[in-house]
């Protein structure tokens, strides 16, 4: 898997990820003519959990955000996750519904949008 920095939400450590952290916004032009996009979110947790949800919507300040889905980052795997075909001008990932996230073999825990995630 490969990441363009254009294309990352967040790295940040995970006890950073905490209810209504917010990640950079990313310009996606809008419309469907394009191959659809990965979200990757890891590596995994050691401890506890975090809801992110991926929003889009037609301005950067996201005055009408259309929530396009929420996925758990937890112990149990990385979250991959195909994004859907349609997406308006910008998309942003939202932290919620946090129980203290945690991961000392990592540095940092990336969000961001990948041409492919590798599956092994």
């Amino acid at each position: 898997m490969r990441l363009d920095k254009e294309n990352i939400f967040f790295e940040k450590p995970a006890a950073e990820l905490v209810d209504g952290v917010l990640g950079d916004i990313i310009a996606m032009g809008g419309g469907d003519s394009i191959n659809p996009m990965w979200l990757y979110v890891g590596p995994k947790l050691e401890s506890g959990s975090v809801v992110l949800t991926l929003e889009t919507a037609d301005d950067e300040a996201f005055s009408e955000a259309v929530a396009l889905g929420s996925f758990t980052l937890d112990d149990n795997a990385p979250v991959r996750a195909k994004v859907p075909l349609g997406v308006k001008e910008y998309l942003r990932i939202k932290a919620s519904d946090s129980s203290t996230p945690t991961n000392a073999t990592a540095d940092k825990i990336v969000a961001a949008l990948a041409v492919d995630v590798d599956f092994k």
